[in-house]
């Protein structure tokens, strides 16, 4: 074995040229050669070092990443967000809690309206609302209050802002607040928001991160009235088009009577409505106390029934038979009389409005394609059928003055809706042919838990069509929003 005459590396007896430095044996390298292999092997030695370390930074980024979406993802639990929550609203209550008589407001009301607190459930999350009072608009007998309103959310790390809306003016019916299908809708009343062509709501829409705001005003025109809705800060020249969503809330009353809860409302009339009161100070915080025992958050509803019991409110009130009827879809069933509270809702591509009667349903798609949705009586007709334990290819649906035979032709497709009820669908050809000419339709039965049974017509062009098990869990909906007078 022999080495290399320039550094130092071992080599074969018969080798030429060095495998490290390339430096021909028996041979003496120049002063400018020699300068050249010293910096092929300083780079040689540092590039794996480079390599190395740029692979360790990749690697770290990467984790970073994955820890990152994973947190982000990951479902935090109620007692987690409610005490991250509880912590923050402390800290900011007692920086934003105002001296009020500055406004000429007096304690007891400043101390019910500021830094109102509720908890919203909308994009997938639970959100804390915060509704501080920073002025006073008007004289005594038209005077509205002025709050910075704020949404917040919880990341798994910090309680961070998600919306913000500045500058909102209310008198003593404070918010109302409506949600659906991840949309917050916030209205409110105010006397700066009076035109010269009649009453005024302000309306903030909460999606995707945005905040859209508008006015509408309602006109008389041909003794009906009419709504125009125009940007709440800008010119009232030019009306806009807004969602039908807005225009749901803002243009039913029935909606605002029933389905909506206030942010706060008239403090001197609390009890008038189900969902009157603030939240403030303490009380707030013992809200977010009741709400951290929850094993999971997944709706409004959870949050509002909470809400009511702290404060103070009769959560299992006898169920106001005059208040719904003729105006929502109800069914006499074995278990009582029931009443759907939807108004119009949405059932995949169709958009579903109950009649006034309260006795059917029904719904078009965009593609014309429209459904025909009705109750059938559980309490006279199919007493003995037990749709979740009997198992049949036909029934007879007696009305009592002729008889409609169902063949089921598919399998039974159960569910368990939003709201815990089991579902089963069915699929069937119902031969009417007693009621005159001989005629057949399609469609499915839906038969709920709570005893209420409907059935769905699909029909285009006068024609019924056959609606597909595919397509049955987008009906899931119609099973959902039910109350059964006990």
């Amino acid at each position: 074995m022999k080495y290399c005459s320039n550094c130092g590396n071992q080599l074969e007896d018969d080798a030429k040229f060095c495998s490290v430095c390339g430096m021909q044996q028996g041979q003496t390298p120049t002063p400018e050669e020699k300068t050249e292999i010293e910096q092929l092997k300083k780079e040689k030695k540092f590039k794996p070092v480079v390599g190395i370390a740029v692979g360790v930074v990749v690697v770290i980024a990467i984790i970073c990443v994955i820890f990152g979406v994973a947190t982000k993802n990951k479902k935090q639990s109620p007692k987690k967000i409610m005490e991250a929550f509880t912590q923050y609203y402390d800290d900011y209550s007692k920086d934003h809690c105002d001296d009020m008589a500055q406004y000429g407001v007096s304690y007891e009301v400043a101390h019910y309206l500021d830094c109102i607190g509720r908890v919203v459930y909308f994009d997938d999350e639970p959100m804390m609302m915060i509704a501080d009072l920073v002025g006073v608009s008007g004289d005594e007998d038209r005077c509205d209050y002025i709050y910075n309103v704020n949404f917040y959310s919880y990341d798994g790390r910090n309680v961070i802002e998600k919306y913000a809306i500045e500058n909102v003016y209310a008198w003593d019916d404070g918010f109302l607040i409506y949600v659906e299908n991840n949309t917050l809708i916030l209205v409110t009343e105010a006397f700066n928001y009076e035109s010269n062509s009649g009453n005024s709501l302000a309306v903030y829409e909460l999606s995707d991160g945005i905040v859209s705001s508008y006015v509408r005003v309602m006109h008389e025109e041909n003794d009906a009235k009419q709504y125009d809705y125009y940007n709440l800060d800008g010119s009232r020249s030019e009306a806009i088009e807004v969602d039908n969503l807005v225009k749901k809330v803002c243009d039913d009353s029935l909606i605002r009577e029933t389905e909506m809860y206030y942010a706060f409302g008239d403090w001197g009339q609390m009890n008038s409505h189900p969902s009157y009161g603030a939240l403030v100070g303490d009380k707030f915080e013992d809200y977010l106390s009741e709400i951290s025992k929850l094993d999971n958050i997944t709706n409004q509803s959870e949050l509002d029934k909470i809400y009511a019991e702290c404060m103070g409110y009769e959560t299992d009130k006898a169920f106001n038979e005059e208040e719904f009827n003729n105006s929502k879809f109800k069914a006499t069933t074995k278990y009582g009389m029931a009443y759907n509270l939807h108004d119009n809702f949405l059932c995949g591509d169709y958009l579903i409005e109950p009649s006034t009667t309260g006795y059917a349903m029904y719904a078009e798609s965009e593609s014309g394609v429209s459904l025909s949705i009705d109750m059938l009586d559980t309490a006279n007709h199919f007493q003995d059928v037990d749709f979740f334990e009997d198992k049949f290819d036909t029934i007879t649906y007696d009305t009592g003055y002729n008889k409609i035979n169902y063949e089921l032709t598919g399998d039974v497709s159960e569910y368990i809706n939003s709201e815990g009820v089991r579902v089963n669908m069915y699929s069937f050809k119902a031969d009417f042919s007693d009621t005159g000419e001989p005629h057949y339709g399609y469609g499915i039965i839906i038969a709920m838990e709570n005893g209420i049974v409907l059935r769905v017509l699909r029909a285009s062009s006068g024609k019924t069509e056959i609606i597909n098990q595919d397509d049955f869990e987008m009906f899931l909906p119609l099973t959902e929003g039910w109350i059964t007078e006990d």
